[in-house]
């Protein structure tokens, strides 16, 4: 485990639902047994369930369906941004992010949700893919 990973097991631990809804004086819009929930996603997507320890062992089952919903969802994916000169640019920055799809679907469907955040980056437009273990909501609306 590298050690920018163990620095961010320890800030997740650390910054809880409970402690934002206390520092930023709001209620998330998501429940304690949820939040829970999808912690032992990640968890058991990583191949680290609470129960796994000398004598037992993970199979990857949890990675390898998060996996196979993954390649279905996408395998014959196409899409594109056409019809004019910002259309042609906007496509060059969206099919980077298509490429990585495949495994942000997967990280989705494994942990419970994704957010995809896009910003500028010098002359790029770049997305930020944040899995649901890594925010709480404060609405949701359709």
């Amino acid at each position: 485990m590298s050690f920018l990973t163990k620095i961010r097991q320890v800030f997740s631990k650390l910054i809880t639902k409970s402690t934002i809804e206390t520092a930023l004086h709001i209620k998330t819009a998501i429940s304690t047994p949820m939040a829970s929930a999808i912690d032992l996603w990640s968890d058991m997507y990583k191949g680290n369930a609470p129960w796994i320890g000398d004598k037992v062992q993970s199979l990857g089952i949890p990675s390898a369906i998060a996996s196979e919903i993954a390649r279905l969802t996408t395998i014959e994916m196409q899409s594109e941004v056409s019809g004019s000169e910002r259309a042609d640019f906007l496509n060059t920055q969206y099919q980077r992010v298509i490429q990585e799809l495949r495994t942000q679907v997967e990280y989705g469907a494994a942990k419970g949700g994704m957010i995809f955040k896009p910003y500028i980056d010098g002359a790029d437009i770049v997305v930020d893919f944040v899995p649901a273990d890594r925010f709480y909501p404060i609405a949701f609306d359709t």
